[in-house]
């Protein structure tokens, strides 16, 4: 009995040694260990004021492309830690010298970013928007409108036109009016007043009870209906001033906006774009005084509210969340836009290695495919573009 307890004993003091020899390797091995960024943790680099793909807000990173990048990352398993940069030229450069592994925005591919850096697999594209203050329109302005307007000239000609056809078949086929209440002093006055009543289309019941006299009637009153709603649609257009966005492309309506000054936020593919159609037709001079650049778009939007600016140019998801944060929105609009949409990725980082893009690329490839990346970008859409 005594042996077998002293062999216990001996199995309890040589199972407790084992494990203080694992807890201390296993310290050994965690001091030994090397730092976070050796094990695989991408530094991720975020571009402030980018709103919707991109912020800083408070210390925490947010927005469309940021949303996009947790997704690939979870897919991919991939580690990382955040880093801010102020603009996105500025974290092109930043990738371009491997202080960054990747750049998460809403980046334009274009040529010269690819002479500095490698981009990801697109996952979205954007064009560019012009946003200004909506023009208040007096009383005379708005009927000289309506004056000059085709539409609503060749509204008013066609009713009077066909109601006038109208007319003369009803007064043929139905011998003439012969109510009570249309039946004038004369011919001419009878004539006259049932033409009125079926342009008006008020008390047309009483100009014929006869099968023939109703279809015409009908017919008269589904024509006055469609050309009726397309004068109100082209009055309301007149008067609100609903139209599309001119192509900003188009040197004249180019030069029209840059009469009254064109911001754009520093070192953006909208100053990059912009200086360069200008070179077209203005002058190094005329390009410093028409062209204004500010730090941020905070400054930029402040600019044109207090109209040291005419209009603001930037990213169309950028200028709808501009125009969304303004007091007054309402007094603004998007006048301008580019008819082409340039593709969107994250800019790589010299140091990163070609198996990490590659998971990087496959699963941005995924989510495009799965619909993932279009709801993302969705989500983070302000709910009235114009």
């Amino acid at each position: 009995m005594q042996r077998f307890l002293t062999r216990g004993w001996l199995i309890q003091r040589t199972f407790r040694l084992r494990k203080r020899r694992l807890f201390l390797l296993g310290v050994v091995l965690l001091c030994l260990a090397p730092p976070a960024a050796a094990q695989g943790v991408l530094r991720i680099g975020v571009v402030d004021d980018q709103a919707p793909c991109s912020d800083v807000v408070n210390r925490s990173f947010e927005g469309s492309a940021v949303d996009v990048w947790y997704q690939v990352a979870s897919r991919a398993d991939l580690l990382h830690t955040f880093v801010a940069l102020r603009k996105p030229d500025e974290a092109v450069r930043a990738a371009a010298r491997g202080q960054v592994d990747l750049v998460v925005s809403c980046l334009n591919i274009t040529p010269f970013r690819l002479y500095e850096a490698a981009f990801t697999t697109p996952y979205s594209d954007d064009g560019l928007s012009l946003l200004t203050r909506r023009e208040q329109s007096s009383f005379a302005t708005i009927i000289k409108n309506l004056r000059a307007s085709a539409i609503i000239r060749d509204s008013i000609a066609l009713l009077i036109a066909l109601g006038l056809g109208f007319a003369l078949i009803l007064w043929i086929t139905s011998r003439e009016f012969q109510h009570r209440d249309i039946v004038g002093d004369n011919k001419r006055a009878t004539f006259y007043k049932g033409w009125m009543m079926l342009a008006m289309g008020t008390g047309i019941y009483k100009m014929g009870s006869a099968p023939l006299s109703m279809s015409i009637i009908a017919l008269n009153n589904f024509v006055r209906l469609v050309i009726t709603s397309i004068f109100v649609a082209g009055t309301t257009s007149v008067v609100l001033k609903v139209s599309k966005p001119v192509d900003i492309s188009n040197a004249k309506d180019l030069r029209s906006a840059l009469e009254d000054k064109i911001g754009v936020v520093s070192d953006s593919v909208a100053q990059a774009w912009l200086d360069r159609s200008a070179d077209a037709f203005l002058t190094a001079e005329d390009q410093l005084k028409m062209i204004v650049p500010f730090d941020s778009s905070i400054a930029m939007v402040a600019s044109l509210e207090q109209g040291n600016v005419g209009s603001v140019l930037a990213d169309s998801a950028s200028i709808a969340t501009m125009k969304r944060k303004i007091i007054h929105p309402n007094d603004y609009e998007i006048v301008g836009q580019t008819l082409y949409r340039t593709p969107q990725a994250f800019a790589v980082g010299a140091r990163l290695d070609g198996k990490t893009l590659k998971k990087v690329n496959v699963a941005l490839a995924q989510l495009k495919f799965e619909g993932e990346v279009d709801r993302t970008l969705k989500r983070w859409q302000p709910a009235h573009n114009h």
